[in-house]
């Protein structure tokens, strides 16, 4: 009988979903009736995941003519079902997981996480996961009560329900495909074809988790339909004899047959614990994923003949077959161990490198169990088995390994046995774990912390030596650890996927597709990075991916490397709508993260303030940093900290001696035809430098001198009391810009921060976006203002971010100039997505794509030396008053809207670097460590400044000449936005050419009818209604 191709490929498609069948849930013998009822929180939508038995019953009858089964009308209707009672949940179920919870314990001292691990491990608990301040225990209701009897009163109401009925969230984690839903379209049924990559949403595989009886079918089926890039091959055999099955995807075509070069290869596995189905289901998705784009998206097609990539769904296939036969929730493997009621090794605990780290050794019923000795646990060792072989017999490199697990969010990298133990590569680790992260976000908006894998057992770090001081969980015999040291891969990572702990191991179908999704965006920058370059493939086809390539940068780590502005763009030109959207939020990370060079020291605060710059009622305008979280419990005697009034006063010796140096200066030479996109053009500086060897230093003094300026201790956790400098403008003698009759009165507070103007500097390290917060707010309680709003840009927007995220009772309102925004996700802001989805980019949108682009490409320079190396750049600046004035300057040209400035006001500017109480050097500082402040206790992100911070009111202004500019549906996720407004000139130094426009933007907005008018409580800035002006 001859079969054309297309029926032989339905017909093998066919044969892979009615192995749907197949499976046997663990109650199907004594509850066949009511297995999988529907669950109207997460059923499926019948016009995009169609019923599997209507395929196979369609199939049968068009193919081989069979009548079609008559349908009751009642039964099939979608939606009747409903969940279960208590009383309708199998038996078997129930009899295992009824009356069972699971608990989130809170964390905050290391006690009570030594006290919480000891207790886990005396009742033998299952921790389902733990991280830095929680710890998600499994255990029955009825042990509630011993378990808060081993641990001490601090944690006995520090713990919530995660999960109150878990035998009720198990049942409903299965596939529902026996009932009811509306049957497939006909002309759908090319979403069954795994040929085409469209995102995953409507292809059936996906739409639910699949038993391993459907899983190694499509293996099958793809290794048949794709022969020129796709091999199935064996990795070994399981201890109940079933095979260890994985997709090579690979073609050679730069090699010679007879080439005894190594074959570079990246290996993807899930699945080392059964119960983890949403890593099976991702690994599986990557696979799909990139065999699909083979030939069709070329950066994907470059990474599949540079390297090969193993997928191993699951080397544990017993145990997931366990999961869905028997117990959902089952972790290890299958084998038989010295206690016959307690079977199974962790696989993940059973490789050979620092094997003896495990505390489990003598307990085979624990989770973790890792056997007697290395490698007992089959799979692990068939594993490593076929790893060695390979690289010893077959000519293969191992170059990376992805190990992926659920659940907590994490990218963690080696070591995973200790901490004690730094591995050789750590920088480049870190780096790559970072942008691995960073394209997790951009592509879903999801939030991925990285660290240390010892580090995701540990929830507290000894103050002293920064070592753990415990572990929930033992974490030696990792396959993680085994690839890095003993196979040499050098890029080894465990990426925990979702969620964070609302679902765990039991996350909804409905999460399969943006996971894979998400993954299959890091599994890209990962092949990218790969390949030497950072993955740099540049478009030829420029207009949209240009576009693309402006606004996609955040995390400052990347910012230095400016290939990775382009990178990813030529794989995606087959998918321009997916593709662009992915490269416009890649891109938009750099320009968040992209800040002043001339950070906000007074010289910036001044000019601000002569033409008023960041003003408020209560106001504090603080221009600068991120937001590490301050440990912050304030409460000093005001008597002792009262500020005191200050003038500057420059030693007359330091003015000498820079008029000695300038006089002393020598220059470079210049191209003929040099113009400012070389830098500063030398005829410019050279008048600059002979004009500030001349000029009157005290006259400029003076003039900053009539503001009035104090100075105070403020005490800072971890670096003891600074002395801040700060502009304090009353109302009484506000500026004249503010001071209109129908408006509101204001105080100002402008502060040098901490290694700026006249402040202290700090001579610790780790002084990062956290410390910057906590000093400027704590000295606006210092005086006085319990409620108060702020005023930024450049630096200053973190600042004032920061203030809103950590202090929403004393910080009421926010106005920005310069925004850093994610694109509107819809699950979280669906109104503005949609928006962002229908809503063409306006002219302006395009020109602020083009603005950015040309910062990402023209002036970020500075941004690189000083995040990377700021000690060096500050001998430099220190030392030669000419590199001060030309660093400077280029940025006071190329960042504003042509302003027009004036010798004294450049000179003025420069100079207060020059006279700066820490240097010149110093004000470097703050990118370097903020640039390098992890994720952990006490820190916070830049995803929280992103995010929609409630509460504190929010005035946003756009300039056409900002660095960088982003579309407004964008930047109205951070918060309750009460004021815009979008100006047609003006640039980043806002308050000093348009203090006008500022000064407007302020009384509007917390004027009488403003979005923020009373916002701060007894104080409206208006006589008349009876409220002091402060």
């Amino acid at each position: 009988m001859v079969i054309s191709a297309n029926l032989r490929s339905f017909l093998s498609l066919l044969f892979v979903l009615t192995c749907a069948h197949a499976f046997a849930v663990p109650w199907a013998a004594s509850h066949g009736e009511n297995r999988f009822p529907g669950d109207h929180h997460h059923s499926r939508s019948p016009t995009v995941f169609p019923q599997l038995t209507w395929l196979r019953d369609t199939a049968i009858e068009k193919v081989f003519g069979v009548p079609p089964k008559s349908v009751n009308p009642t039964s099939d209707k979608p939606g009747t079902s409903t969940p279960p009672s208590i009383a309708q949940l199998p038996a078997k179920l129930l009899a295992k997981y009824g009356g069972d919870v699971v608990l989130r314990f809170n964390i905050s001292t290391p006690y009570e996480e030594e006290a919480l691990a000891e207790a886990a491990d005396t009742l033998f608990l299952d921790v389902w996961e733990s991280t830095h301040n929680w710890a998600d225990i499994h255990l029955r209701e009825d042990d509630v009560p011993s378990l808060l009897g081993l641990l001490p009163k601090s944690l006995h109401k520090a713990y919530s329900h995660l999960m109150p009925d878990l035998a009720r969230t198990i049942y409903q984690s299965y596939p529902s495909i026996t009932f009811a839903q509306a049957p497939l379209s006909p002309n759908r049924a090319e979403v069954f074809t795994p040929t085409i990559r469209d995102g995953g949403v409507d292809n059936i595989f996906f739409s639910d988790y699949q038993p391993l009886s459907v899983i190694v079918p499509w293996m099958r089926l793809l290794a048949s339909m794709f022969t020129t890039h796709v091999r199935l091959i064996n990795i070994g055999t399981s201890y109940e004899g079933r095979d260890i099955l994985a997709l090579r995807v690979g073609v050679h075509p730069n090699l010679a047959p007879d080439s005894t070069e190594p074959r570079k290869t990246i290996v993807v596995s899930g699945g080392l614990h059964a119960r983890e189905w949403i890593s099976v289901s991702t690994v599986t998705y990557l696979a799909w994923s990139l065999i699909t784009s083979y030939g069709k998206a070329p950066g994907i097609t470059k990474l599949i003949q540079e390297f090969d990539w193993v997928f191993i769904p699951t080397p544990n296939v017993d145990g997931y077959v366990y999961t869905w036969e028997n117990d959902r929730l089952w972790r290890k493997n299958r084998q038989q161990t010295t206690l016959r009621f307690c079977r199974g090794l962790d696989l993940d605990r059973g490789f050979g490198f620092e094997w003896d780290g495990t505390s489990y050794q003598s307990n085979p019923c624990s989770e973790s169990f890792p056997g007697e000795e290395p490698f007992q646990a089959v799979e692990a060792h068939r594993l490593a088995e076929w790893a060695k072989n390979e690289v010893e017999n077959n000519s293969v490199q191992f170059v990376g390994f992805l190990d992926i697990h659920s659940y907590s969010q994490q990218i963690l990298y080696p070591y995973s046995y200790s901490c004690s133990t730094t591995p050789p590569s750590l920088e480049n680790l870190e780096e790559l774990a970072m942008g691995l992260a960073k394209a997790i976000r951009i592509s879903s908006g999801e939030l991925y912390t990285v660290a240390s894998a010892c580090e995701g057992a540990v929830s507290f770090k000894d103050r002293k030596t920064g070592e753990p001081s415990t572990r929930m969980e033992s974490a030696g015999g990792s396959a993680l650890d085994w690839f890095y040291h003993e196979l040499n891969v050098r890029y080894s990572f465990q990426i925990k996927l979702r969620d964070t702990g609302s679902y765990g191991f039991l996350l909804p179908k409905e999460n399969i597709v943006p996971t894979g999704e998400e993954a299959f965006n890091a599994l890209k920058y990962f092949g990218d990075f790969m390949l030497g370059n950072k993955g740099i493939e540049s478009v030829e086809d420029e207009e949209v991916q240009r576009l693309g390539d402006i606004l996609e940068t955040e995390d400052t780590e990347d910012q230095f490397n400016e290939d990775e502005d382009q990178a990813i763009e030529k794989e995606f030109e087959q998918d321009p709508i997916d593709d662009f959207n992915w490269e416009l939020r890649r891109k938009m990370r750099r320009v968040r993260a992209s800040s002043c060079a001339i950070s906000p020291s007074i010289p910036q605060f001044l000019n601000h303030l002569i033409i008023p710059t960041q003003i408020y009622r209560t106001v504090a305008l603080y221009p600068s940093s991120q937001l590490p979280q301050p440990r912050i419990a304030f409460a000093p005697d005001p008597s002792d900290m009262a500020p005191t009034p200050y003038k500057i006063d420059v030693p007359e010796s330091k003015v000498q001696n820079l008029k000695t140096k300038l006089s002393l200066a020598e220059f470079p030479d210049e191209l003929e035809a040099a113009e400012w996109d070389l830098g500063v053009p030398l005829a410019d500086l050279k008048r600059l430098v002979k004009a500030w060897e001349q000029w009157d230093w005290r006259q400029a003094e003076n003039k900053l001198n009539e503001i009035p300026q104090y100075h105070t201790e403020v005490e800072v956790d971890g670096f003891g009391p600074l002395d801040i400098h700060f502009v304090w403008q009353k109302s009484e003698h506000i500026l004249p810009l503010l001071a209109k009759p129908d408006g509101p009165a204001f105080h100002i507070v402008a502060p040098s921060l901490p290694n700026y103007g006249f402040s202290e500097g700090v001579k610790k390290r780790g002084f990062a976006a956290a410390q910057y917060a906590e000093t400027c707010h704590k000295l606006m309680l210092q005086l006085g203002y319990d409620e108060y709003v702020t005023q930024g840009g450049d630096w200053g927007f973190y600042i004032t971010r920061a203030i809103a995220y950590l202090y929403p009772k004393h910080c009421k309102a926010n106005h920005l100039n310069m925004m850093r925004a994610d694109p509107p996700a819809f699950n979280k802001h669906p109104i503005l997505a949609l928006q962002h989805a229908l809503v063409p980019y306006t002219e302006k949108d395009k020109e602020g794509f083009k603005r950015t682009d040309w910062f990402q490409k023209e002036g970020r320079g500075y941004y690189v030396e000083q995040a990377t190396k700021p000690q060096t750049i500050g001998y430099a600046l220190r030392d030669s008053p000419v590199g001060l004035l030309a660093w400077i300057y280029e940025k006071l040209h190329d960042w504003t809207d042509s302003y027009p400035w004036t010798d004294d006001q450049i000179l003025t500017w420069i100079s207060i670097y020059q006279f700066s109480r820490a240097g010149p050097g110093a004000s470097q500082r703050i990118y370097y460590e903020i640039m390098h402040t992890k994720p952990g206790p006490g820190a916070v992100t830049r995803e929280d400044i992103h995010k929609y911070i409630g509460g504190v009111k929010l005035g946003l202004t756009y300039n056409p000449k900002e660095l960088a500019i982003l579309p407004k549906t964008w930047c109205r996720t951070m918060g309750d936005i009460v004021y815009e407004a979008e100006n047609d000139s003006g640039g980043h130094f806002y308050a000093t050419e348009k203090p006008e426009l500022l000064a407007r933007d302020l009384r509007i907005m917390f004027g009488k009818g403003g979005g923020a008018y009373k916002v701060v409580k007894d104080k409206s800035g208006y006589e008349d209604d009876n409220r002091a002006r402060l």
